[in-house]
């Protein structure tokens, strides 16, 4: 190989300097000029503390005063959308990554979770002589593109998926985490509903955490108070390790309850549930005294819903509370899969790409809370509608999409009634998993709509022939 005149630049950024190709002295090396074969495609990170990830096989024209280098980027994804550099060594045509290096990117690439994960891999090749170096061809070439089976350093301890609430012996509920992978965010939460009558022995309810697909053997799996705190709302729990069993804590106090509790830190609390949702935003000029209550569900306690109009990417967020306490949540919390807008994120709100209406439903029964985003369909149902009694097109209201109009909301023309058990106007919107006459409502002579929410059977109104017209924002209805 022909000596290289000292020609290169210094270099900081490994990935995004090509070679001066107005420098006549550099290398004039192209992709042909280096070949490469992968190495270790199944790696475990724990297993040896270098891992060999690439073969030199042949290099031409690199002048004999020059090396090769490689960066290594790791990476989820086939496109290497936000890829993590490695270092790596070079001996003998070898290229190995120290497996702490390899570790530490794979925990920014992958989070924390200890599974096998399969990673994309390539290299950024480059030139250097002393402390000067230059990217090999340009700055979107790499070599040894492929695919690894990278099995992580191990946790330092057992997270579950899930993990089960027991009380006097038997599961009464399931510990869910709160979002993304448990072990980047270990915390689980449930809601669970207790009544002192239903206690076994009539004087304690004992309670503790088990997880629930442990494998046998496993530590850190169950969960009590310690004694200092075996009576309190919150503490510090006690776990199994090395032979030891937790035993109980107690809570023998009605009411529906939310437990929670981090399976790394071991902080424990018990939280009285909510009984109220609001939804807070843009649309209400983010004005607490402008915010609509949500509304409650018959029979599903935690479950709550609104029909509001919202401006395309104009921020909305929700809170137990009607105040900036910070129990408020927006982007980041959960959001259903069945929901019919596309969320995205407005400063750490909730948005919409499409401006309309919606109903808009918080379902917090677990003590995580998930927001569904639904179709605007409210329903005519029983005698006003000629006795159907199912979510039918036929009898769905038509919408104005305009949040100022005086009745966005109207319905078919409805039959009259008279008001009796028999024959009454009866309106809804349809949730899934819930029956219509959980989420019905009605309005009287004063036309304030009247939701059912967790209340019994409303009293039955009649009507006139006409049209239903509806307003969900003033919160007014007539017929005529």
């Amino acid at each position: 190989m022909a000596a290289l005149a000292l020609g290169f630049t210094s270099c900081e950024d490994y990935g995004t300097t090509a070679v001066p190709q107005s420098n006549p002295q550099l290398p004039a090396m192209d992709a042909e000029s280096l070949v490469v074969a992968p190495g270790d495609t199944v790696v475990d990170l724990a297993a040896v503390a270098n891992i060999t990830v690439l073969n030199v096989v042949e290099v031409k024209d690199l002048p004999e005063v020059a090396n090769l280098e490689f960066v290594m980027e790791v990476a989820k994804t086939e496109n290497f959308a936000n890829a993590k550099q490695v270092a790596t060594t070079v001996a003998d045509n070898v290229v190995t990554v120290a497996a702490a290096d390899w570790q530490a990117a794979h925990l920014e690439v992958f989070g924390k979770n200890p599974k096998e994960q399969d990673a994309y891999v390539r290299f950024a090749p480059y030139v250097v002589n002393g402390s000067s170096k230059v990217r090999l061809n340009n700055a979107d070439y790499f070599v040894g593109t492929g695919k690894v089976k990278v099995t992580p350093y191990p946790a330092p301890f057992f997270i579950d998926e899930v993990y089960n609430l027991e009380a006097n012996g038997v599961v009464v509920a399931e510990l869910k985490g709160e979002k993304g992978d448990v072990y980047d965010n270990p915390n689980f939460k449930v809601a669970v509903t207790i009544d002192v009558e239903d206690i076994i022995d009539g004087e304690t309810w004992a309670w503790r955490i088990v997880a629930k697909n442990a494998a046998e053997g496993t530590e850190r799996t169950v969960f009590a108070p310690e004694a200092d705190f075996a009576d309190a709302e919150e503490g510090v729990l006690e776990t199994n390790v090395d032979g030891y069993v937790p035993g109980y804590g107690n809570f023998p106090i009605d009411g529906r309850w939310i437990f929670s509790f981090n399976a790394e830190t071991l902080a424990f609390s018990i939280k009285e549930a909510p009984a109220e949702m609001n939804m807070i935003g843009g649309f209400c000029g983010w004005n607490w005294d402008n915010a609509p209550s949500m509304i409650r569900v018959n029979s599903h306690p935690g479950l709550y819903w609104t029909i509001q109009y919202v401006n395309a990417n104009e921020g909305f967020k929700f809170n137990a509370s009607r105040a900036w306490d910070g129990g408020e949540f927006g982007y980041g919390a959960a959001v259903s899969e069945n929901s019919v807008a596309e969320v995205v994120n407005d400063g750490g709100n909730f948005a919409v790409t499409e401006a309309g209406w919606y109903i808009f439903v918080i379902d917090n029964t677990t003590g995580v809370p998930v927001l569904s985003i639904l179709e605007p369909n409210v329903y005519v149902f029983g005698s006003a509608a000629g006795g159907s009694w199912s979510a039918s097109d036929d009898w769905k209201f038509q919408i104005v999409g305009d949040r100022d109009a005086e009745w966005p909301f109207v319905s078919p023309a409805v039959l009259a009634t008279d008001g009796t058990e028999q024959s009454c106007l009866r309106l809804c919107i349809q949730l899934p998993g819930c029956d219509w006459w959980q989420s019905e409502f009605i309005f009287y002579e004063d036309g304030v709509i009247d939701y059912r929410a967790d209340g019994g059977d409303q009293a039955r109104i009649g009507n006139p022939a006409g049209r239903v017209y509806l307003n969900f924002v003033t919160g007014k209805g007539k017929v005529e």
